[in-house]
């Protein structure tokens, strides 16, 4: 059924195919912007309906067949998404950083179609996965139609929320130096 939730994640999955396979094809993957912008809605949103959606129904199955193999994927490619986000994209480290997404990206939606599809199914109620699509398509951003640019899509969380989600992550890994460190220079990080 594609009104419920399974089939959300596999038009989900083969949108983001296809844009990922536009990407690549793209000779400078800096530089396709409509492309990248597009992409970039669509797996913004498709993280966010795991954080916000399928998870939350996960946590109330008890976690039942899921493995932490998915569950850390999904987290390392949020991780990599809100990173490439503060990269400028006219340089050599977007473009990196913009592949290693996608390959995460690929690896990711296939663990979700094995391993996720199949929980989803077993554990949850048809009139479950409804609720659960309902509630994901608010998320997602609306299929532009051939030939048209996307449609203009306010997605619960902006660009700009993905930015200081990677601010905040990044700034977990490197600690600020004490006010003494820093007035002489050093640059050590204060001692747990």
């Amino acid at each position: 059924m594609q009104n419920e939730i399974v089939g959300v994640l596999d038009e989900d999955h083969v949108r983001l195919g296809e844009l990922a396979a536009g990407l690549r094809a793209c000779p400078r993957p800096a530089f396709a912007l409509r492309q990248f912008d597009e992409f970039a809605q669509l797996l913004g949103g498709h993280l966010l309906v795991m954080k916000r959606i399928v998870y939350p129904a996960l946590k109330t199955i008890g976690w039942k067949d899921v493995s932490s193999v998915l569950l850390l994927g999904h987290a390392r490619l949020s991780r990599g998404f809100a990173e490439l986000l503060t990269l400028k994209r006219a340089n050599g480290a977007f473009a990196d950083a913009l592949s290693d997404l996608l390959d995460a990206t690929e690896h990711l939606l296939e663990a979700e179609r094995t391993e996720l599809r199949p929980i989803l199914v077993r554990h949850f109620s048809v009139g479950a996965r409804l609720a659960m699509a309902a509630d994901a398509v608010l998320y997602l951003p609306p299929r532009a139609s051939a030939g048209a640019p996307p449609a203009v899509h306010t997605l619960r969380q902006s660009a700009r929320d993905w930015v200081e989600e990677a601010r905040l992550l990044l700034s977990g890994l490197r600690p600020e130096p004490f006010a003494s460190d820093a007035a002489d220079g050093g640059d050590t990080a204060p001692a747990p």
